[in-house]
């Protein structure tokens, strides 16, 4: 089980990810994106 946190927003270096572990089903993203959008005070 995995947690995403929207209100601890950061940046990556896309060359620190080196492997894909996973995907997340279409709900989920929506629902991290929700949360994303609420943490910024967007929409």
């Amino acid at each position: 089980m995995s947690l995403a946190v929207c209100h601890q927003v950061t940046t990556l270096d896309r060359a620190k990810l080196t492997k894909k572990i996973g995907a997340l089903p279409a709900e989920v993203l929506i629902e991290v994106e929700l949360g994303l959008k609420a943490a910024m005070d967007l929409d």
